[in-house]
């Protein structure tokens, strides 16, 4: 136990002292400067996309169509993105790893699933935070348009773009993780985009990515069935953690 603890231990170490250089060496000036250039660039595109929408909202009749049949389409986008997952993790190397983490910790005496894990999580935890701002900010979008409290418009977009994106990269650490050949991957990702595009011609919803669009819509039409997809995403996150120690890399 002793012999494992701490070589761990060591990285764990230097994982901080890594990061503290590395935060130690950016000005809060220049931190600030960025964060004000996303945020003004966030608020151009927001005053934009507003600006080419009609004035007129929809009624909540034609709000309540309107949700029925867009998740089809919204979960076809997003199995489009699973998609691209499940090939990024069939050719290998879905986590791009930073030099010092080749070079040192790969060849270290430490567990590869020590090694990795912590940058799987922080790409699962970018994903995360990419999605939910996108998701955010095609809630306050869509807002101006449909009869819908702003603030769940929002929050239901960023949940359901969140939850994509959590996916998305869970199913290459997965895929990657039970070495799935390459042609394989692309069989199971042409079923998927395959199953959502039938739920496009059907207007039916029977898609996992149809259930998490639809968490979107729930500012229009609150359907329970939707939280299997929440299921689903943790189901993924599991397997692609699980197995974290026989994620490819030499491919990345």
């Amino acid at each position: 136990m002793t012999d494992v603890e701490t070589p761990t231990e060591a990285l764990q170490d230097l994982r901080r002292t890594r990061r503290h250089n590395r935060l130690s060496e950016v000005h809060w000036i220049d931190a600030l400067y960025r964060v004000y250039m996303v945020g003004l660039a966030a608020v151009i595109f927001v005053l934009f996309a507003v600006s080419q929408l009609p004035d007129n909202r929809l009624t909540n009749e034609e709000a309540l169509s309107f949700a029925n049949e867009a998740p089809m389409w919204l979960g076809l986008g997003f199995a489009i993105a699973i998609g691209v997952g499940l090939r990024s993790g069939g050719r290998g190397g879905p986590l791009v790893l930073e030099a010092p983490v080749v070079m040192h910790e790969l060849n270290a005496p430490v567990p590869r699933e020590s090694v990795v894990r912590g940058p799987a999580i922080k790409q699962l935890r970018f994903m995360a935070f990419a999605g939910a701002v996108i998701g955010a900010i095609i809630g306050e979008v869509a807002a101006y348009r449909l009869p819908v409290n702003p603030a769940a418009a929002i929050a239901s977009g960023a949940l359901s773009f969140a939850l994509v994106g959590v996916l998305a990269s869970a199913t290459a650490l997965a895929a990657s993780g039970r070495r799935l050949r390459w042609w394989a991957a692309n069989i199971l990702a042409a079923v998927l985009i395959a199953w959502s595009a039938l739920d496009v011609l059907g207007k039916r919803t029977t898609s996992p990515f149809t259930l998490l669009a639809d968490i979107a819509f729930w500012p229009i039409t609150f359907r329970a069935f939707a939280l299997i997809s929440i299921v689903v995403v943790a189901v993924v996150v599991w397997l692609g953690l699980s197995r974290i120690g026989d994620l490819s890399i030499e491919h990345a």
